[in-house]
């Protein structure tokens, strides 16, 4: 097992509106470069920390290596206050090299919330075209869900349902159930 590395160093990064101005923060662990605002680093840092190394306990390796491919495509999480749709934590933009974008709502939710999000998000920057589409289980939600467990909601489900199969307390299950409603054929 690689020892884990771990490294913040703090840089000026200044540029067009689309791009952070202030200092940012870089986090390396287990092959992942990820740049992120420093103002949020620490919270960000101790969400993939804790996800990395439960990752690095899951046994089947095609998983496990899906989850990492998927992760390394973020390059940079950017923190503004109003960066996303109104009700989304967090959103991504394939343009924008591996940028995922999060807003002060982001960190309202539990760290394992934090941390799908993301994996949501890196799943979208991937090269294959997940849109969203119109949800079956719900159709209230409109066009908020997923065709296939491949997809960003599924990647979602399958990380939950890996982690939380053994549990047995409600936040767990509402936690999964939440995302099952989003796919539409699993």
């Amino acid at each position: 097992m690689k020892k884990l590395i771990h490294l913040f160093s703090v840089l000026l990064f200044v540029g067009c509106s689309s791009n952070p101005v202030g200092p940012v923060a870089t986090f390396k662990q287990d092959g992942l470069v990820i740049s992120v605002n420093a103002e949020v680093a620490d919270k960000i840092e101790a969400t993939l920390k804790s996800e990395l190394l439960y990752i690095k306990t899951i046994a089947e390796s095609d998983f496990k290596n899906e989850l990492l491919k998927t992760l390394s495509s973020i390059s940079f999480i950017d923190y503004q206050k109003d960066n996303c749709a109104r009700g989304q934590v967090a959103c991504s933009d394939k343009m924008n090299d591996g940028k995922i974008f999060i807003n002060q709502n982001f960190f309202q939710m539990p760290s394992i919330e934090q941390f799908t999000a993301l994996l949501h998000e890196a799943r979208h920057l991937e090269s294959q075209n997940f849109e969203h589409m119109k949800c079956s289980k719900r159709p209230e939600w409109g066009y908020e869900c997923d065709e296939s467990i491949n997809s960003p909601y599924g990647l979602e489900y399958k990380y939950l349902l890996h982690k939380f199969i053994n549990k047995k307390d409600d936040q767990s299950a509402r936690v999964i159930q939440k995302i099952f409603l989003r796919v539409n054929k699993i």
